[in-house]
């Protein structure tokens, strides 16, 4: 199968591209087409899209399919790469792509890793992803500020989404996270504060303003059990209600400390199991805050300090 690497980079009259067969690797394929305004790739497959395939395509519009297919030997993939030695990103995949509107991406592609593949794509509208995808990096529709839906097929094997994934997607509206995700990254969706999320009982790890001013629709009821729970993972959300069941670690304790500060939606929360060292203005500022149930695993060496913790809960009836 065909490697296209760089077979048009810099054709900047180039309009319109059509791609059939398979192709093993695009790189650098459509680098700097400026011009390109349509590339058909529905009657084609792919392997592995590495670095540049249509970077700066800034005419691009439309929609784009991708499908994906491995070979004997190798799995499907796209890659952004990073060089921390200049601190310097690559020309990820569809970076900069100013006007693409529709993305669909299906097959049996894996990893979407790397950095950037999607970023300042700022026309894109609604993204679909296959079932196959397990891993979905950092960066890669950052700032996507027309970006309103993302589909993920049924029955996905999602396990990851990366740090800054949705950063700052503030059109987004829905996206159908479900369950068998583990771990939702720092900042994975912060300011994406038009979508409703719903987020899957099977989260173990949840790390820092992951969902930082967003809104989450339903009571979440995670049984993980969860054994990374980050301070701002939730600071600032919508959050209705929370039933988490916490990993029992006989060598360490887990301190919750603002955990949940100026959750101004949170209604009912109900933490299960672990060995607690602290919960320092855990609630402070939820002001509509009115039932609590707190179910810790009773152990001498962990016994929780509770230093302002429900401070300004002026709603509270029961704990």
């Amino acid at each position: 199968a065909p490697k296209l690497s760089s077979t048009f980079s810099g054709c900047t009259a180039l309009k319109t591209a059509k791609i059939t067969g398979h192709v093993d690797t695009m790189n650098g394929t459509f680098n700097n087409c400026t011009a390109l305004e349509s590339l058909n790739m529905e009657g084609a497959t792919v392997r592995y899209l590495d670095q540049g395939t249509c970077y700066n395509c800034t005419s691009l519009s439309g929609s784009v399919t991708l499908n994906f297919a491995a070979s004997s030997k190798a799995t499907s993939a796209i890659y952004g790469a990073y060089d921390a030695s200049t601190n310097r990103h690559a020309e990820s995949n569809f970076y900069k792509c100013t006007s693409l509107e529709e993305l669909i991406i299906t097959g049996d592609i894996t990893t979407i890793s790397g950095c950037m593949n999607f970023k300042e794509c700022l026309s894109l509208k609604k993204v679909y992803l296959p079932a196959a995808l397990k891993t979905l990096g950092k960066n890669n529709f950052y700032g996507n500020v027309s970006l309103e839906e993302v589909i993920i097929e049924d029955g996905s094997q999602l396990t990851s989404i990366g740090e800054y994934c949705f950063y700052g997607c503030t059109a987004l509206q829905s996206i159908n996270l479900q369950e068998g995700l583990k771990t939702v990254n720092p900042y994975a969706f912060q300011n994406c504060g038009k979508a409703v999320f719903t987020i899957p009982s099977t989260v173990t790890k949840i790390y820092n303003y992951a969902f930082n001013g967003c809104k989450i629709g339903t009571s979440a009821t995670i049984v993980g059990p969860v054994d990374v729970w980050e301070q701002y993972a939730f600071v600032n959300s919508g959050l209705v209600g929370l039933n988490i069941t916490l990993v029992t670690n006989l060598n360490a304790g887990m301190d919750l400390s603002s955990r949940l500060q100026n959750c101004k939606s949170l209604k009912n929360l109900t933490i299960n199991g672990g060995y607690i060292t602290s919960m320092g203005s855990t609630c402070t500022g939820c002001s509509a805050l009115e039932n609590v149930t707190l179910n810790f695993i009773d152990n001498v060496d962990y016994a929780p300090k509770l230093s302002s913790t429900f401070s300004g809960c002026t709603a509270l009836k029961t704990a």
